[in-house]
Parts: C-alpha cells; sequence; structure tokens
C-alpha cells in the first residue's frame, strides 16, 4: 500500500447518541479497516428533531497504541461511550513466528507507519513500531464533554477476550460482556462503586458448551 493511499471504511459497527449538558453527541466506531477507528461527532438538531453532524474528529487511542477491531457497544447509564475490541491478537502464535505474513497485525501497523506489504514482515519489525499484543482485546469508555474534548481509557480489569459488547445494568456496576464466536462465553463484572467500572469486586466467566 502506498504511503499516501487514503483508506475508507463502509463497515460502522455501533454508533452511540449521547447528550451531555442539553448537547447531542455520537461516537461511532469502524471495524475495519486495521488499525480500528472511532470517531466523535457533534450534533445539531431542528426544530423538527432531525439530527445532522456538525463536527467531527478522531477519538484518540495514542496511550493505549490504538484501536483494534472494534465490535459493538452500548451507551452507560452515566451517558458514556462503551466499546470493544473484538478477535484480539494471539500472543503465542505472534512471539512464535517467524514472519507475520498476511494478517490484522501486520495491516495494524499502518498506525506507526511501519506497513510492509512483504510476507517477510517479521515481529521484530511490529514491535519496533510499538506492537505489544497484550494491549489489545479490552473493552473501552470514551467520556464526552460539552465542549467537544473526550477522555478514552480501555477497561483492562474486565479481562482480554474477542469482547463484542458490553453492557452496564440499572445499578451501574454490573457489567455483561459477550465473546464473539460460537461456543465461548459472556462475563459478569461486578465494580466497587457505581460509575466506577475500572476497578471490580467480583468478575465471572460464565461458559456455554
Amino acid at each position: 500500500m502506498d504511503a499516501q493511499e487514503v483508506l475508507i471504511s463502509d463497515n460502522p459497527d455501533y454508533t452511540s447518541l449521547l447528550t451531555i449538558d442539553g448537547k447531542f453527541f455520537s461516537v461511532t466506531h469502524f471495524e475495519s479497516p486495521r488499525p480500528g477507528a472511532a470517531y466523535l461527532s457533534e450534533l445539531e438538531q431542528d426544530g423538527k428533531g432531525r439530527l445532522t453532524v456538525k463536527a467531527t474528529k478522531a477519538v484518540d487511542f495514542s496511550a493505549h497504541g490504538g484501536l483494534w477491531i472494534p465490535c459493538a457497544g452500548s451507551v452507560t447509564p452515566w451517558m458514556t461511550h462503551l466499546g470493544s475490541e473484538e478477535y484480539e491478537p494471539n500472543a503465542r502464535d505472534f512471539y512464535n513466528s517467524t514472519t507475520l505474513g498476511k494478517g490484522s497485525v501486520r495491516d495494524f501497523m499502518r498506525y506507526w507507519g511501519k506497513y510492509e506489504a512483504k510476507a517477510s514482515f517479521t515481529k521484530e519489525k511490529a514491535m519496533e513500531g510499538g506492537f505489544y499484543p497484550y494491549q489489545y482485546g479490552y473493552p473501552w469508555e470514551t467520556v464526552v464533554k460539552s465542549d467537544f474534548t473526550e477522555t478514552t481509557k480501555k477497561l483492562y480489569s474486565h479481562g482480554r477476550q474477542a469482547w463484542e459488547l458490553s453492557y452496564v445494568m440499572p445499578d451501574s456496576r454490573t457489567v455483561y460482556g459477550t465473546d464473539d464466536g460460537t461456543n465461548v462465553f459472556f462475563t459478569y463484572f461486578k465494580a466497587n462503586t457505581a460509575k466506577g467500572i475500572c476497578v471490580c469486586v467480583m468478575y465471572t466467566f460464565i461458559y456455554f458448551v
């Protein structure tokens, strides 16, 4: 791929609608291409209730090494966006590999400007770019403020898996999470405090076989 080539996705997997201090915002994430991307939009509503986009910008994942394959999402009871990262990179396969060949890891190197189309692309080159497989495979929360700023954090305490969707119950402490696949599981997460979904008091895997 030429360094100047623009990739356009027609694969939005989820869009939230948030009301913050009387204003409307949305967060949309795209499952492809690699790396993943999410965008924050400020919306305007006319007298008939129709929403139009006033401004859009990328959600900042620089503190987390980018965004890996975002999938479904939800809105928390306190009006924040919950996203997800599915099909987490297999760390064992990554570290045991000699060449990465074609696939999500090599494509993800676009995030650092390290993409190479050659089949000889190696894990050493990926790590030089900043890739670390255990950074990916988590739900994430975006907190939007009325001044069109956002803060995004990955919820590492929820565990690493192929996250399809996290959903917060009305108590603002209990979070159920689903895993994208066949014969997999969903998770039960209980936060220490309401709205404190970064730290848990209980975490359980519930398997379906």
